[in-house]
């Protein structure tokens, strides 16, 4: 709902300008403004034509304030922060960073102009000669930065002048995918606002039933359950349970400890049902009914296209892909999100898309194998491990399995994949063994990418994202691990997010090129959310899976599964 105050360009690396269209009633009379809907009119055909090209930096904001002003920016040629992450996913982006790298000048900060905290002003209050100067070097100095940072994106292009990795990667992913995602945030998703109050009233119920049963275990009926402090009084002290390790301010209640402690007392499951429901409440069904768009009910979340370092979306105002998807309280607020009148919800999610990946990287041919013959991957596991016929795995034996497959790529030690499973260290080793000596591929992959991230400083997606690991040489044993477990599965995780921003831009494509009204809302990880006119579901159910299996050619098939429902709940 921002509002148009100015207008910012440059066209070279000498000047900036500025056109303030909406700013307050100035004192000094000498600075003018022009009517917002005469600059527009005069500058669309500019602005939408492919023929003008535009850069800029964070363009999906700009993409987005154009839309609501009836403007379709076309001829986008580059974006700064997305070209700076796309050669190093590590690390800061944004404008005053990029401008001391790469032109060794400081531009003025945004909160230097409308300052920050409780006494923060609209940019509508900034006096005019303020604004330009900050505006128009803004723009400048995104010009600049371009022209240093293209050439960069050229490095490691053949010499036919074939592109390389990393500008390839540019070009058809991760400019294209600015559009895309701006369009996806101005289209929102609607929430049913009567459905949260209700929930609302539910958990505030729930709430006070479990802080019942948890001050029924204590003699202090004043204990503030929502204190850190006093829950490690209440369950070390009071109740003697064994403590799990200390924070600044004493012994730790967080979730992983109350988790343990849960196998021991009733107290430490209360406690975290408590918060995770207080969680939810907090984080969702307050926040979704004051944050909604009052005009059409539908919420509007922000993804952040360079705020991880694998390549994956972010989301944030709400965090849209963080919601529980494994509880029941979990999906009672995905319920809360649904289909405008007329359409339904389209959910298409990508099956073991990273086991997937992680069979092409690494050429296991017994991982490509069960793929391409359609087995369940963790049953052959299972079977694997435990020398028992696929048929005769349990499913007990299966879980476990599942976890080895997952857990591994991630690094996961003995240690960690004992606990999680609940046996000894002894027994965890000897399957991770059993794994790695059926997978030896698996094994040879996993330890190439550590020795080459040792070599390099990163390692690469398929398609070319470098992540830079200089904690890989580190001295200290705990930071080291930490980067080798990111060298093992960043290329797997980095490839997922490379291929379905694929999927995204070409499915965007094929929607706008069929004129059909279906529109893509949500991106959660391995799963795009669409809302589709009834009328148009079943091409749209066809159209998803087409292109979404089809995005990357790999060594093995890629798997989608669909679902179509009322609200979120139901896919």
């Amino acid at each position: 709902e921002a509002r148009l105050v100015g207008l910012a360009f440059a066209v070279d690396t000498e000047s900036g300008y500025y056109i303030p269209v909406g700013h307050a009633e100035q004192l000094d009379s000498k600075f003018n403004q022009l009517d917002a809907d005469f600059v527009l009119a005069r500058l669309k055909v500019i602005l939408e034509s492919p023929e003008y090209k535009k850069i800029g930096q964070n363009l999906k904001y700009d993409v987005r304030i154009m839309m609501n002003q009836g403007v379709n920016l076309q001829g986008i040629e580059g974006d700064t922060m997305v070209a700076a992450y796309a050669l190093d996913s590590s690390g800061r982006h944004n404008l005053e960073f990029l401008s001391r790298k790469y032109l060794n000048y400081q531009v003025v900060n945004y909160e230097e102009v409308v300052g920050k905290g409780v006494g923060q002003k609209s940019f509508a209050d900034v006096p005019i000669d303020l604004a330009t100067r900050y505006s128009a070097e803004d723009a400048w100095a995104t010009f600049a930065i371009w022209e240093k940072i293209k050439d960069r994106l050229k490095d490691g292009a053949s010499d036919s002048g074939a592109p390389g990795a990393v500008e390839k990667l540019f070009y058809e992913v991760d400019l294209p995918i600015v559009e895309v995602v701006a369009r996806m945030e101005e289209n929102g998703i609607k929430v049913d606002v009567d459905f949260l109050k209700t929930l609302e009233v539910r958990f505030d119920a729930e709430l006070k039933e479990l802080e019942k049963k948890i001050l029924a275990h204590t003699q202090n009926q004043t204990l503030n359950v929502n204190s850190p402090k006093q829950m490690a009084v209440f369950l070390f002290d009071e109740l003697k349970l064994p403590t799990q390790g200390k924070t600044k301010t004493g012994f730790s209640t967080d979730a992983s400890v109350l988790a343990t402690l849960a196998h021991l007392h009733e107290a430490p499951k209360l406690v975290l049902e408590f918060r995770e429901l207080a969680k939810l409440k907090g984080t969702y069904v307050l926040p979704l009914q004051e944050i909604r768009n009052k005009k059409d009910s539908r919420i509007r979340t922000n993804f952040h296209l360079t705020g991880t370092a694998t390549g994956r979306l972010s989301s944030s105002d709400p965090n849209l892909q963080n919601i529980p998807t494994r509880t029941q309280r979990g999906q009672l607020i995905r319920q809360a999100f649904i289909a405008e009148e007329g359409c339904m919800l389209l959910s298409a999610d990508y099956s073991q898309i990273e086991l997937r990946i992680l069979s092409h990287l690494s050429e296991d041919d017994h991982l490509v194998d069960s793929f391409n013959k359609g087995e369940d991957v963790h049953r052959r596991t299972a079977s694997e491990i435990y020398h028992i016929a696929p048929e005769a795995v349990s499913d007990s034996q299966r879980s476990v399995a599942k976890a080895i497959n997952f857990g591994l790529m991630y690094g996961k030690s003995a240690f960690a994949l004992a606990e999680e499973l609940h046996i000894s260290r002894g027994e965890a080793k000897k399957m991770i063994d059993e794994y790695f000596t059926r997978y030896s591929k698996v094994k040879s992959f996993l330890d190439g990418q550590i020795a080459g991230a040792r070599e390099s400083g990163y390692v690469t997606t398929l398609l070319g994202r470098k992540r830079a690991l200089p904690e890989i040489k580190s001295s200290n044993p705990m930071m080291r691990g930490n980067a080798e477990r990111m060298a093992m599965n960043s290329p797997i995780q980095g490839t997922a997010s490379d291929l379905i921003k694929v999927a995204m831009v070409r499915l965007n494509r094929e929607l706008d090129q069929r004129k059909m009204k279906s529109k893509i809302l949500l991106q959660v990880h391995d799963e795009l959310v669409l809302e589709c006119p009834v009328g148009e579901l079943e091409s749209a159910k066809v159209l998803i899976t087409e292109v979404m299996e089809n995005a990357i050619k790999l060594k093995v098939p890629l798997q989608v599964n669909v679902g179509v429902g009322k609200n979120w709940a139901e896919l």
